[in-house]
């Protein structure tokens, strides 16, 4: 049986903190579209909750602020429905 090893630790996020989405990766300009839980967090990316009825699709290209860290360029790299409108997913930071 393998295990496979993550490239960095995670870290639980403060409870207030919040993320955002900007979904328009081409705009100069921050303008967030969406708002989200942050699951967890590290050196490379982060799992974000979220109500959204918004597709998030493998490889799309976002803008994510998390916290009060300036907002970063980001991929989709995985995508999960737990409800209806509600979806956790896994960015990857291209910076």
């Amino acid at each position: 049986m393998s295990i496979k090893k993550r490239k960095s630790i995670r870290f639980r996020a403060t409870p207030i903190a919040v993320a955002f989405i900007d979904l328009n990766h081409s705009n100069k300009t921050f303008k967030p579209t969406v708002t989200a839980l942050i699951a967890n967090e590290s050196y490379t990316g982060c799992a974000l909750v979220l109500v959204s009825d918004e597709t998030f699709k493998v490889n799309q290209l976002a803008k994510v602020k998390i916290g009060d860290l300036d907002p970063l360029d980001a991929r989709v790299v995985w995508s999960k429905t737990l409800e209806e409108n509600i979806k956790k997913i896994g960015f990857e930071f291209q910076e």
